[in-house]
Formats: structure tokens, sequence, C-alpha cells
């Protein structure tokens, strides 16, 4: 389609010690109001969230938090 696509991430749990990504998007969602591109982003933001997890990795790598 030779059309130019731009994406940002942002993970505020770098940011932040700890953050509830239900109520992260309940309030995007809120914010955002009712538009149909809104929401079909914060979905795609969900998805992509939905099955993540962290670890440690130094000699060994730490179980996931």
């Amino acid at each position: 389609m030779q059309t130019k696509i731009y994406c940002a991430f942002v993970d505020l749990t770098a940011a932040f010690d700890t953050i509830q990504r239900p109520w992260l998007f309940k309030i995007l969602r809120s914010r955002l109001g009712d538009s149909t591109n809104s929401n079909t982003n914060i979905n795609v933001l969900e998805a992509l969230y939905n099955s993540t997890s962290a670890h440690i990795a130094d000699d060994e790598v730490t179980l996931a938090f």
C-alpha cells in the first residue's frame, strides 16, 4: 500500500513500580470516548500486554513477575 505506519509502545511499568493494566485500559477507554478507532487501538494494546511477563536475568533467570 506504500503507506507510512507509525507506532509507539509505552510501557508504563518502566516509569512506575506497578500499574494495574485492567485499570489502565479502563481509564483509557473512559478518556478517549466510544469512537471505533479509539476502542480498536486500545483493544490492540490490551491484546499485546495480555500475556506478557517479566524476568530478571543475571546468572540465572528468575520466575516471572
